[in-house]
């Protein structure tokens, strides 16, 4: 099976990602860059996977603001339906619903991005947003809702493409959310028009963003294996559904629901009707961003539950959405004396709960898939690490997980956040003497602590450098060094 992708954008997590969970599903992905790409790679694809906001305006970051004006959008889509019109491969779009601020790449943007968000918010409120609108420039506003026009157009008109059946299935991903705003209003319609459609199987409004391709991946990959996984969730609290996430506008388990049904999988209510096992570290209160002194949450009961499953061999999912952003290093700190992280069939805690979710379920159910494929075609289950190109990926997936999600996100950046704010520098646009100073310290530290907390790990690879490619702090790319061993 081919697939031709087009991700979102250019950070490391939207295309390597896409890489290594093509190569554990045992699948060939063409991974393109530009719309000529796409067209010559979609001749000879058995599916396609496609960004909408990338087609038309150039990535996620772009499509916040009017380089763009609609005129030349609608051109883009109308470009777009003849490509589609010329291929008969099946294609699975996404778009975004544009959050409430717009991107912002310094201390000053971001603040006058938090007034432009709350002007979104309360934008009903006649009250609260002729008071917040007093500290935004007029253009800056005006620009904004051009933008917002703009983009909701374009949504309706991938709609439509969607009800003639030149895609096969459409998702509006919605970012950085609360029960309130602008892009709530847009909501709300689009559902209404998926409805006179009739376009429920078609067509979903979820949220999350970026773990959105790797989800409509995933999808693909079962539909043409014929595969629908049964999952069976244990929370590690027994009332996270009355804790609010921190970048959604949904309860926890209506987000579990709702990526299962997106890739074609399904819940059930006893675990011995699973074929898979998801083990969610739930949050213990209204979920906030990874604290600099955190407490451990998860019961004993729980942790005893993933070790017992993993220990007599049962397929494990484990996803940490306790905070946004990062995993719970205390968690994670107990669970490395008393599982081995090896046998998981994947691990995240990356980002927000929609995105962390997403990529453990991804991951977690193409390897599934992988052997379940494998074990109908081979009399022998004994895998072979060495020759075996899907575990290879596998491994080093799963290996990442932990260096980026734990030690990056939870142990290392923080450090380094405060570290450079109380030098009065940026965490949002590094200097390049100060970039390269941070990215020496994080390669050192996260092999100090891979080989002090990954030691059940069945494979052993050095940190050969880590680069920050959009001069930020918080998109890091990981270079392993080349040799992959297992540990004798």
């Amino acid at each position: 099976m081919k697939i031709t992708y087009l991700p979102l954008d250019d950070r490391p997590c939207l295309t390597d990602s896409p890489k290594y969970l093509a190569q554990i599903a045992g699948i060939e992905l063409e991974l393109v860059e530009t719309d000529q790409e796409f067209r010559e790679s979609a001749l000879h694809s058995d599916a396609m996977i496609l960004s909408l906001d990338r087609w038309v305006y150039g990535g996620l970051v772009k499509s916040r603001v009017l380089e763009i004006l609609l005129d030349k959008a609608e051109k883009r889509i109308s470009e777009l339906e003849g490509v589609l019109d010329s291929c008969r491969s099946p294609v699975y779009a996404y778009s975004v619903l544009m959050r409430q601020a717009p991107s912002a790449f310094s201390e000053e943007e971001a603040v006058l991005a938090d007034k432009i968000k709350r002007a979104s918010i309360h934008y009903d409120d006649s009250k609260k947003f002729s008071e917040i609108i007093q500290g935004i420039p007029s253009k800056i506003w005006d620009l904004y809702l051009e933008t917002r026009k703009r983009n909701f157009k374009i949504n309706q008109k991938a709609l439509l493409l969607t009800a003639e059946n030149k895609i096969q299935f459409l998702v509006f991903a919605m970012d950085d959310l609360i029960e309130q705003g602008l892009n709530q209003k847009e909501k709300r319609i689009l559902e209404k028009k998926i409805l006179q459609e009739k376009l429920q199987e078609r067509s979903m409004i979820i949220p999350g963003t970026d773990e959105t391709g790797f989800l409509l991946l995933t999808k693909t990959v079962l539909k043409s294996a014929k595969l629908s996984p049964a999952v069976f969730p244990f929370y590690s609290h027994p009332d996270s559904n009355q804790f609010l996430l921190e970048y959604e506008d949904c309860r926890l388990s209506e987000l579990v629901d709702l990526q299962l049904k997106l890739i074609g999988g399904r819940l059930v209510n006893k675990r011995e009707d699973a074929d898979l096992l998801l083990f969610i570290h739930s949050p213990q209160e209204n979920q906030k961003d990874v604290p600099i002194d955190p407490v451990l949450g998860s019961s004993s009961q729980w942790i005893d539950e993933l070790r017992s499953s993993l220990s007599k061999g049962l397929p494990c999912i484990l996803a940490d959405l306790r905070y946004a952003n990062g995993a719970d290093p205390l968690l994670m700190r107990e669970l490395s004396y008393k599982i081995d992280f090896s046998k998981l069939l994947s691990f995240s805690a990356w980002n927000t709960a929609a995105n962390a979710l997403g990529i453990a379920l991804s991951h977690g159910i193409l390897r599934w898939s992988f052997l379940q494929r494998k074990q109908d075609s081979d009399s022998s289950k004994e895998e072979s690490f060495s020759k075996s190109d899907e575990n290879k990926a596998h491994f080093e997936f799963l290996y990442l997980r932990f260096l980026e999600d734990w030690f990056y996100q939870s142990e290392i950046r923080p450090a380094l956040s405060l570290k450079l704010k109380s030098e009065k520098h940026s965490v949002m646009n590094l200097a390049p003497r100060i970039k390269s100073r941070c990215e020496n310290e994080a390669a050192q530290k996260l092999n100090d602590l891979s080989w002090q907390y990954l030691k059940s790990f069945p494979c052993k690879r050095g940190i050969k450098s880590v680069s920050f490619p959009w001069n930020r702090l918080f998109d890091i790319q990981i270079h392993l060094q080349k040799d992959f061993r297992r540990e004798k």
